[in-house]
């Protein structure tokens, strides 16, 4: 709830008594509909009106970028991951690049695999 009030004072330009009243309120919502249950939000981008959560980090496409085959134990090193995440990373940004290739060719993109 205090993070709530916090993001909607800071970027809502709400008044402290309000945010705190509006952060109650949608913890109070969350908790209603989701409370005792285990919820994974995933990093993405913040595009200004929606987060896209079908979109990489930035700095898994940075990590992308960087790896050229040859550099693997460098960008681990830098970027304080190890070697299988790495390899995770690429996997998924290679799997973004082909979901978004078919869209553009009206195919049926790839099932990305299910993760338990």
């Amino acid at each position: 709830m205090d993070k709530v009030a916090q993001v909607l004072e800071a970027s809502g330009g709400l008044s402290s008594e309000k945010a705190e009243t509006l952060a109650i309120a949608i913890t109070d919502v969350m908790a209603q509909n989701w409370g005792g249950s285990y919820i994974y939000f995933p990093k993405g981008n913040w595009n200004g009106n929606t987060l896209r959560f079908f979109q990489l980090a930035e700095r898994d496409w940075a990590i992308y970028r960087e790896f050229n085959g040859q550099n693997r134990q460098d960008v681990c090193d830098r970027h304080n991951i190890s070697v299988q995440h790495l390899y995770r990373i690429i996997a998924d940004c290679r799997r973004h690049i082909a979901s978004m290739r078919a869209l553009k060719t009206n195919q049926t993109p790839p099932v990305p695999p299910v993760n338990f």
